[in-house]
């Protein structure tokens, strides 16, 4: 993939020991999305498409958001997850105006080797225990408020989250230092067609309030 020019550059993260990609982090990142600093996680990059397989650099991630951005990339993950955000239709194949959604937030990838494979190829076991210790600093470094788990097979691979503070399976709660906490919902994974009108209004309440989301769970 190439890095197109034009998008907003992402801003400076210091990036911890033990991860390889570095995180995409919006310009208005620290502004936040709907008031919060706001993480989206997907699961991993593979490293084989159009029958070729790829050597993946360090700025793999920022180079896929940024395609995005240009309207460059047709992968269908980013069309739901932009549609889950908005709760909009798309128009020649994009959500209108999606790529502002990207300046506002920030992006990474749990896994961070690369799956050896094309799409649907899925990461080994040990690939995930290796990459929760620098998931933990990393979410230190951002500091988010809400963090949006694109994969419930990936959430049942993360770090545990504080078993007091759960609300439901799929909302739980990472404590950062000084007391702040960072708030996880886990949803479908975004590239198997996921029913995005059903799940905006969801991630709208969690972004909110994480209590109001679970009611929502607990009441489908």
């Amino acid at each position: 993939m190439l890095l197109m020019a034009g998008a907003p550059a992402p801003v400076h993260a210091r990036i911890p020991d033990g991860y390889r990609f570095s995180p995409w982090v919006g310009q208005e990142y620290r502004l936040g999305f709907h008031g919060r600093r706001f993480l989206i996680l997907g699961e991993s990059h593979y490293d084989t498409w159009d029958d070729e397989k790829h050597v993946l650099g360090t700025e793999f991630t920022k180079e896929c958001v940024t395609e995005v951005i240009e309207r460059k990339s047709g992968a269908q993950f980013w069309k739901y997850l932009e549609q889950i955000l908005l709760n909009e239709e798309r128009e020649d194949g994009w959500v209108r105006e999606g790529n502002i959604v990207w300046p506002q937030v920030a992006f990474h990838n749990f896994v961070q080797v690369p799956v050896d494979g094309k799409p649907g190829d899925r990461p080994l076991k040990d690939h995930f225990e290796q990459s929760c210790a620098p998931f933990l600093k990393l979410i230190e470094e951002l500091r988010p408020e809400r963090i949006l788990v694109c994969g419930k097979q990936l959430w049942d691979r993360m770090p545990p989250t504080a078993a007091e503070d759960r609300l439901d399976y799929y909302i739980g709660v990472y404590p950062l230092s000084g007391g702040d906490k960072a708030w996880c919902l886990a949803i479908k994974h975004p590239a198997y067609g996921c029913q995005w009108s059903k799940l905006h209004p969801i991630v709208m309440a969690f972004l909110e309030d994480p209590s109001k989301a679970a009611k929502m769970l607990s009441d489908a």
